[in-house]
């Protein structure tokens, strides 16, 4: 029961990182404005939950269940939940983007422009992952090897996809079809594969330890 009580902030943290990735991904090959828009509502659920995700993975591994409450499930995914209604619903109010489109020959090339509530689950976002972060790097001080390897590696999941976007909202990596969005992502869930199948972070965790010694 512990174990399956570890396990499922890994699971919606890499179906988020699936969500994420694989609708970026034909957003960046499809022509027909309806279907990137399509395809970019379906991103925006991985964009939504994979952030919060990440900060739970973080504090079940560190051991800090007090944060495992109905109430706290609620507030934390509050902007995650209004992000997916708003971004399936983006057509009635434009909260999350913009659609611009013109016309090269007989090809409409379609752009999305940010709305308001795109800056808001992009703070959102980095502040929990930040979090995530924090988390992880405390987990290493003090830690053994098998600790911080497992910390460093969860680390660096969290890592690499948030300087890869910083990168590209600061226009500092250059423009490509396919951007760093989805090198990133995979660079993230080859870490946690790491973590998990070389080092079992599920069952060697600071927090399973401790909860054997007891």
């Amino acid at each position: 029961q512990g174990r399956a009580a570890r396990r499922w902030p890994l699971a919606i943290l890499m179906f988020g990182i699936a969500a994420w990735s694989r609708p970026s991904t034909a957003a960046n090959v499809l022509s027909e404005p309806r279907l990137v828009v399509r395809s970019v509502q379906f991103q925006y659920v991985g964009v939504a939950v994979a952030p919060v995700a990440y900060l739970f993975v973080a504090l079940r591994y560190a051991g800090h269940e007090q944060w495992f409450r109905h109430h706290v499930y609620a507030a934390a995914g509050a902007v995650p939940a209004l992000t997916v209604v708003f971004a399936w619903t983006n057509g009635w109010h434009s909260l999350i983007w913009e659609v611009e489109t013109a016309s090269a020959g007989s090809v409409a090339e379609l752009s999305l422009q940010s709305g308001p509530w795109f800056w808001v689950t992009l703070t959102y976002s980095y502040v929990v992952v930040v979090a995530g972060l924090f988390v992880l790097a405390n987990a290493a001080l003090g830690a053994d090897l098998l600790h911080r390897r497992q910390s460093g590696l969860m680390f660096a999941g969290g890592l690499v996809p948030l300087v890869a976007n910083v990168a590209v909202m600061a226009d500092i990596a250059p423009a490509t079809e396919t951007g760093l969005t989805v090198p990133a992502l995979t660079v993230s869930g080859l870490t946690f594969a790491v973590a998990l199948f070389r080092y079992d972070f599920l069952a060697r965790s600071p927090a399973a330890y401790r909860n054997v010694s007891r």
